[in-house]
């Protein structure tokens, strides 16, 4: 499988979409154990999935795909929604939805042909022109708020660097933001107890910057400590309200950062023999704050966060791509199928 997202079905229960080099969308319900709803639109790989909220309480699927094409689907039903959004002249590398000030919902994706491109939901027409500003595949698209309610578009690429987009405008938003050597891989939003938002990018350079969004320049040190590409970066808050950063590396580590210093928090996780693909925040009760992984050793392993050690190791059918927390349940896409681990259980049992 190549990506995952948690849909709100209602209050009390969520499904799992997930995508897969299949051609396939699946929903699972993690809860009630059921076989997933498999859905096939697609005539080559899925790359990703997105979840598109919209203003009137529908909510909707964005699927990418190495065709070429994104494809809407009602969440409720798993039914097709109008026709494919076509624009793209390569593979569509990720997607993200864009709440506006105005009251619309965007949806913003990313591909190897270099553009951004932005998409009205509701008519499955482009909005606007490309975006055009990156020199080489464009591979991840994310949200961050600024002040004012505004919204802009954070975006990484193959040519090593990331540039702000104002979605309203349809307009690059200040030269890029140069500071990584290599490919940049991943893109997240880092909230502060201060109310700052920041932006932390991880890179096959072996580091993770951190960026300010308004002025558009660095702020701090470089995240230093991995001795091979960082694939994934993701915020987690603590319980004590303090707010820090996990990255996962083909160093086969993973590693907690204080972006308040660039300092690295506590010990270097290790244990995974594969580069560690993915890294998800698990809330528990009781403030108990903990982590998940996968990695290409075909483990997912759950950490403790106050004494820096693994927990639990469980094997999976295939390579872990991607994860969600649902409830109790830890759910893993794999090329292999979906894993549902009940943390209640586990957490409790010897």
């Amino acid at each position: 499988m190549t990506g995952i997202a948690t849909v709100a079905a209602s209050e009390d229960r969520a499904l799992l979409a997930t995508t897969s080099d299949d051609h396939t969308l699946r929903l699972w319900d993690v809860g009630a154990g059921a076989r997933p709803r498999e859905h096939e639109s697609h005539s080559d790989e899925v790359t990703n999935v997105c979840v598109v909220s919209l203003p009137t309480g529908r909510t909707l699927l964005a699927t990418t795909s190495r065709d070429n094409t994104i494809r809407l689907w009602d969440a409720g039903t798993g039914r097709l929604v109008g026709a494919p959004l076509t624009g793209h002249s390569s593979p569509v590398t990720d997607a993200a939805a864009v709440a506006l000030r105005d009251g619309r919902v965007l949806l913003a994706t990313s591909s190897w042909d270099e553009t951004v491109r932005l998409w009205d939901p509701n008519t499955c027409e482009q909005v606007g022109k490309p975006l055009k500003g990156h020199k080489d595949s464009v591979t991840t698209v994310a949200t961050v708020r600024v002040r004012n309610g505004r919204t802009l578009l954070a975006t990484g690429s193959w040519d090593k660097t990331v540039r702000l987009w104002d979605p309203e405008i349809g307009r690059r938003v200040g030269p890029p933001l140069r500071g990584h050597t290599q490919w940049v891989n991943g893109i997240t939003t880092v909230p502060l107890p201060d109310g700052r938002i920041l932006l932390a990018t991880a890179g096959d350079d072996q580091m993770t910057l951190l960026w300010d969004p308004i002025t558009r320049r660095r702020t701090g040190a470089p995240l230093r400590g991995h001795h091979n590409a960082v694939e994934a970066v993701t915020a987690l808050a603590l319980p004590d309200g303090r707010t820090v950063l996990a990255t996962t590396g083909a160093d086969e580590t993973v590693r907690l950062w204080d972006p308040a210093t660039s300092k690295q928090v506590g010990r270097t996780l290790k244990g995974h023999t594969g580069t560690v693909q993915a890294v998800v925040d698990v809330p528990r009760p009781g403030g108990r704050a903990l982590l998940a992984t996968t990695s290409d050793d075909r483990t997912v392993r759950l950490w403790d966060i106050a004494t820096y050690a693994c927990v639990r190791v469980f094997p999976l059918t295939g390579a872990g791509v991607g994860h969600a927390v649902v409830g109790s349940t830890l759910a893993v896409a794999t090329k292999g199928g979906l894993l549902a681990l009940d943390l209640d259980v586990l957490l409790n049992s010897d």
